[in-house]
């Protein structure tokens, strides 16, 4: 790899005129001394909004963006643009998120050349709470925060978070993401599989906002209450590859349910009415939209 690799940052986006034009700004507010910042790509996947229009507004050559008309999901529009990209690096954030510090794409890239890393996972950290519902999920958020910062690696699956990690463009060329899965593991057990090198870099995170309804903190979280990995992987290999994490879980909830009895309640019930509303969710490529998780 360059000594000062170029790189490309993929934002896919639908219906995101709160923010994209905010999170364009912080990208290219970015310290790039030790990388070269060749484009900022915006792939609008049907945006019924003024996503592409907010997008265009910001004057700087590096920005490209897909404007597509049709609504196909995330993971067939990024299965097509991983094959077009030629950057040696590829820096993936959700559109949904703010980024405060300027290095954190410098402390991602860090970590591709100290460690001849392949894919760098960094954190997603959730904005102080507003209403009722988003400080009950705020318990659950910082208890995997929590545990994320102690394990590292070790967390498996959950190592990688889909609001922010970055890869070599090589790694994830030929990635074929199925539409109906959740693209976050899919892309992580893809990694593993093909024995690229996967490391966790605290020091480079974004925040984002919970579901601030409990319709909304129930439609996100159903998505993932029922995975499907099992028809793309080997039985034997997600045996492996899907390392359950040791924090004990139950006491950390108890610990805040001392403290916050009313929220752990909430926050209880949220789960478990997500797992019962999952069994009747069918997965499709197109996600129901969170709306009141887009004011970042």
């Amino acid at each position: 790899m360059n000594t000062r690799p170029t790189t490309t940052v993929l934002i896919p986006a639908f219906n995101e005129e709160a923010n994209i034009r905010r999170l364009i700004q912080d990208c290219l507010k970015q310290d790039a001394d030790t990388f070269d910042l060749q484009k900022i790509i915006i792939i609008s996947d049907g945006s019924s909004d003024a996503t592409v229009s907010e997008a265009q507004s910001i004057q700087d050559s590096r920005v490209t963006i897909f404007a597509y008309t049709d609504r196909l999901g995330k993971a067939q529009r990024l299965n097509t643009i991983y094959k077009t990209i030629t950057t040696d690096l590829i820096i993936n954030l959700d559109a949904d998120v703010r980024i405060t510090d300027t290095e954190t794409f410098k402390n991602l890239i860090h970590r591709h050349m100290i460690d001849n890393a392949d894919v760098v996972c960094g954190i997603s950290l959730p904005l102080e709470p507003q209403t009722f519902v988003e400080q009950a999920a705020f318990l659950g958020s910082s208890i995997y925060v929590q545990s994320k910062y102690k394990l590292k690696e070790k967390m498996g699956k959950n190592c990688i978070d889909g609001r922010i990690f970055s890869c070599t463009a090589k790694s994830i060329k030929n990635i074929e993401i199925p539409a109906n899965s959740a693209t976050d593991t899919y892309t992580y057990f893809y990694f593993k599989l093909n024995n690229n090198n996967v490391v966790f870099e605290p020091k480079a995170s974004v925040l984002f906002r919970l579901p601030s309804t409990m319709k909304d903190y129930i439609r996100q979280h159903k998505r993932y209450e029922r995975p499907n990995y099992h028809l793309y992987f080997a039985k034997e290999f997600l045996e492996k590859e899907d390392i359950k994490p040791t924090i004990p879980w139950t006491l950390l909830l108890f610990k805040k349910a001392v403290v916050h009895p009313l929220r752990a309640t909430c926050l209880i019930f949220m789960h478990f009415y997500s797992k019962y509303a999952s069994k009747s969710y069918k997965r499709v490529a197109v996600w129901e939209h969170i709306s009141s998780s887009k004011r970042v």
